[in-house]
């Protein structure tokens, strides 16, 4: 439901920007810059040896981006094609074993090693680990001076993520499944992360997100949204990153998607050269091409 409505509340921002002929920054008062650095979602799977991962990072670094993500856990693609295949583990199981805990900071070294000092590289553990086992995977990357390490606990538990983010110098991300303002109080005034993540074209909306990186502010705590949106989406929440001073970078998760920019109409990649720069149309400042949407339109849906 409050994605639901979060895709409503987007589409008034982009109506009320279009009536009065401004940028849907200039309704939230204006911006603090004019270009968005983004960070490539990249496809580095556990399997991979030097050379492949880095190809993957050469190719990301070619189209401009100056900051990366990986998925170190092993359940984030599987075990085909690697030494861990036919392994089961227990899904409900936290605790790392010696050669997973070694497999992640073995990938974090080549990623790392591949893409240089001068590029940001984030590892996503996607709530995998529990307490413990978080505090060592932490503590063993530090020297690899990440940009942050995402959510090794869930963020339901902010005490716990707490914990963690105490006990290491590794920057602790997380909240990308919160959800309005007050989801993220506790997490903030706890203290229990250095970067929030919300993901705003579902977490309630442009006005909760601006809310959301304010209070994060107060903590001195960076805001850098999660985003698995379209073209449409991903601008809406460059809007937001564009009006608040903390804002650290935004996701993009599409590098491997040829269809991403042909479903707006002005049919141009809105990130170059690794940012977003926000022009001056009014609204978000693009238009879906309603002909290209239908055809990935799921079966059995409506369009409308």
């Amino acid at each position: 439901l409050i994605t639901a409505l979060t895709g409503i509340e987007i589409a008034l921002w982009d109506l009320k920007g279009k009536a009065l002929n401004v940028p849907v920054y200039e309704l939230m008062g204006g911006k603090f810059r004019d270009k968005i650095r983004m960070y490539a979602d990249c496809q580095v799977e556990p399997g991979m040896n030097f050379d492949q991962i880095k190809q993957v990072v050469d190719g990301v670094l070619e189209r401009g981006f100056t900051a990366l993500k990986i998925d170190v856990d092993i359940h984030a693609y599987g075990h085909h094609g690697t030494e861990m295949e036919g392994f089961s583990k227990d899904r409900f199981n936290q605790t790392a074993f010696q050669w997973e805990h070694e497999r992640m900071v073995e990938l974090v070294d080549m990623v790392t090693s591949a893409a240089g000092r001068d590029v940001a590289v984030a590892a996503d553990v996607h709530t995998r680990l529990d307490v413990s086992s978080a505090i060592r995977l932490a503590r063993d990357l530090e020297p690899y001076h990440l940009m942050w390490l995402e959510e090794p606990v869930p963020a339901e538990n902010p005490k716990a993520m707490r914990e963690v983010k105490r006990s290491t110098s590794t920057p602790i991300c997380a909240g990308e499944n919160l959800y309005l303002a007050h989801g993220f109080q506790e997490l903030i005034e706890q203290q229990a992360v250095s970067v929030i993540m919300p993901d705003l074209p579902k977490c309630g909306g442009l006005s909760h997100g601006r809310r959301q990186a304010q209070m994060a502010e107060l903590y001195y705590i960076a805001f850098a949204p999660h985003n698995v949106s379209s073209p449409i989406g991903t601008l809406a929440s460059a809007h937001v990153c564009a009006t608040v001073p903390n804002f650290m970078v935004l996701e993009f998760h599409w590098l491997h998607r040829d269809y991403w920019s042909t479903i707006i109409q002005e049919k141009e990649d809105i990130i170059k050269e690794g940012y977003i720069h926000l022009s001056d149309r009014p609204g978000i400042g693009v238009e879906l091409d309603e002909e290209v949407g239908l055809q990935y339109q799921y079966p059995g849906t409506t369009w409308f």
